[in-house]
């Protein structure tokens, strides 16, 4: 099993430091004629996010990389990573947003040691990258990264924590690295959490679109386990499928109610319910053209020439989770 490095750069502007997406420019590509996939397909769905307190956590260097026994490829040699130094409930606040980035999929975030029986990911966040490695220094995270056609499991990988006390920057560099070692690459895209743009700005999300990968704009790069284009919601949703109790998308026509009598120029308002972001919106007036919602909301206005008549309305939509919900009301325009 050939591995490679994925390294986050400490910065939160740009992370001019990093030349490649990998550290020292190990890019192992992927082997020809193997089919580009996210390297999944029975991987646990357990991601543990430990903090080593209250002792620290102790690391073997190993040729391997595994969360069973904390043994790792990247560490210079065996060492220990000091605990988390800040507070327990700045610790819960970064768990919070890690868990409402990973919300939509069918993953469980645990901050409880799942044990070397049980199969699982682990981001540890404690120390400094001086403590795994002194040849890493400046680093805000690192993980192995595996080549595309392979299938791993138990991977351990590292956030530096003791180097930052920003929040959203830890959030974003716990599910970035996790993100490695699902099989994805950097991207281009600031608000996906593969990008170094924007780190610690604000709260990332998973980004339902293709995106370029790479590090720079100057300088886009393949996307190591995807032709062409990344998208890391549809990625991860394939990996490990939709969280069982995410809510259902559903598509409701406030005005006019079923049936009713109105005038031309008639308003129309309708609610999209969905726990996610929303992909597409369009409402269509019998079999005339999709219409976006003006300005984002959900609101339009029938034309006044609308004939007298019956007529219907439908209002559609799809989330970030390709979910499509719709609803069609039935109305008559006076004369």
């Amino acid at each position: 099993m050939r591995t490679i490095w994925s390294v986050t750069v400490l910065s939160l502007i740009a992370p001019a430091a990093a030349a490649a997406d990998v550290w020292q420019d190990r890019v192992i590509p992927c082997e020809p004629g193997k089919p580009g996939i996210a390297a999944l397909t029975s991987s646990s769905r357990i991601l543990y996010v430990s903090d080593c307190k209250p002792d620290g956590c102790p690391v073997t260097r190993s040729s391997q990389d595994s969360a069973l026994n904390n043994t790792s490829s990247i560490a210079s040699a065996n060492t220990r990573m000091n605990a988390y130094m800040h507070s327990d409930e700045h610790f819960a606040q970064v768990i919070e947003c890690v868990r409402a980035t990973m919300a939509p999929f069918d993953i469980q975030v645990t901050t409880e040691d799942p044990g070397p029986g049980v199969p699982h990911f682990e981001v540890m966040t404690a120390g400094t990258s001086f403590e795994l490695n002194p040849d890493i220094q400046g680093a805000g995270g690192i993980a192995p990264f595996i080549n595309c056609s392979a299938n791993r499991n138990n991977v351990l990988s590292f956030v530096f924590a003791n180097q930052t006390s920003n929040i959203d920057y830890l959030c974003t560099a716990i599910v970035h690295e996790a993100g490695h070692t699902y099989g994805l690459s950097h991207t281009l895209y600031a608000p996906d959490p593969m990008s170094y743009k924007e780190l610690g700005a604000y709260q990332k999300e998973w980004q339902n679109q293709a995106q370029t990968c790479g590090i720079e704009d100057s300088d886009p790069q393949r996307c190591s386990c995807f032709s062409g284009q990344q998208n890391t919601f549809r990625a991860l949703r394939e990996a490990f499928g939709l969280n069982p109790q995410l809510a259902p998308a559903e598509m409701v026509i406030t005005t006019p109610a079923d049936g009713a009598y109105v005038k031309g120029g008639f308003p129309i308002a309708a609610r999209f319910d969905t726990p996610l972001d929303s992909l597409t919106i369009g409402m269509t007036i019998d079999s005339g053209p999709v219409q976006p919602p003006p300005n984002g909301f959900l609101a339009w206005n029938a034309p006044a020439t609308l004939a007298p008549g019956p007529h219907t309305i439908t209002v559609a939509g799809t989330d970030f989770a390709d979910r499509m919900a719709s609803q069609s009301v039935q109305v008559t325009v006076l004369a």
